[in-house]
């Protein structure tokens, strides 16, 4: 169980990776990210960011890719801000529960409609 501090540490980082992906970062490749979670290591040397893309037609790949050459300049900016002893290691891995939601909501809209389409061809 995590500690109330590391839970904040966690919840300030999510709001300023988000920030400074969508305001300071130029890479294209990291336009349509959303940050769902950070794992915040006890010792702070790294940190688990957790990423989605809702865009299907982007390659999730090149957008890890991007991510990972943005890290060196994302802590940086993590330093300026958070104003932390030091900033942990950024280490990005996708999430994979957003989309697999996405997918659960779209089987059951289909068993759905499935479900009125035979409920009118018996009336």
């Amino acid at each position: 169980m995590s500690s109330p501090r590391m839970e904040r540490i966690s919840d300030l980082m999510i709001s300023e990776i988000s920030r400074i992906l969508l305001r300071k970062v130029k890479d294209p490749r990291v336009r349509h990210v959303t940050i769902s979670d950070v794992d915040v290591a006890r010792d702070l040397k790294t940190a688990k960011v957790y990423f989605s893309v809702f865009l299907e037609e982007v390659d999730k790949d090149e957008v890890l890719a991007g991510l990972n050459r943005a890290a060196g300049y994302i802590r940086s900016e993590l330093f300026h801000v958070l104003r932390f002893k030091s900033i942990p290691k950024l280490i990005f891995k996708l999430d994979p529960s957003i989309e697999y939601g996405a997918h659960i909501e779209k089987l059951l809209h289909t068993l759905h409609d499935g479900k009125d389409e035979d409920e009118e061809g018996e009336s």
